[in-house]
């Protein structure tokens, strides 16, 4: 697609963009490579902290965030098509269990001060894990949420159909 503007009547082309395959108000594959990358590393923030000093280029924490969350499912999405074109082997027998623990979550208030001991708020979440592997095997499956317990219990199945669970199936769990 030719990118066009038109500059007193004429029609102006712009060569960068035509080569780049970037549009106006967008990123080029290479640039949101690194986005993600930094952005998968650190906080969305930092990241656009380490694109400024690294590469000169000021962006928001936002468009860091929903770049990164973008490429985060198209690789989740990607995972999931690979695990459904390999035709799991159905597992004899399956070991579950779910555990959890409570964390600290921090919170800020923005009221201006620049004491941020002050403007703090700490909370506690719990933290669910699901796991599950199959009879005699080392190798485990593990999905992690902050979510309910309802959300924590569909991981877990997630995790047992990844591993070929069906209804025939024996099942043992630990909650």
């Amino acid at each position: 697609m030719v990118v066009q503007r038109f500059l007193n009547g004429q029609k102006l082309v712009i060569p960068f963009n035509q080569e780049a395959k970037i549009s106006s108000r967008n990123y080029s594959i290479l640039l949101e490579r690194v986005i993600t990358d930094f952005g998968a590393d650190t906080s969305f923030r930092q990241a656009a902290q380490k694109l400024k000093e690294h590469y000169g280029i000021t962006i928001s924490e936002s468009a860091v965030q929903s770049i990164t969350k973008k490429h985060a499912e198209g690789c989740y999405a990607m995972q999931e098509k690979d695990r459904a074109m390999s035709g799991t082997i159905k597992a004899q027998c399956v070991i579950g269990e779910m555990d959890g623990t409570m964390v600290p979550i921090v919170n800020f208030k923005d009221d201006g001060s620049l004491d941020k001991r002050k403007r703090r708020k700490v909370g506690w979440k719990e933290a669910r894990l699901s796991v599950a592997r199959k009879d005699k095997s080392l190798t485990k499956i593990f999905l992690a949420t902050l979510g309910s317990a309802q959300r924590a219990g569909d991981l877990l199945n997630r995790c047992a159909k990844r591993l070929g669970y069906d209804e025939e199936t024996k099942v043992h769990y630990l909650l």
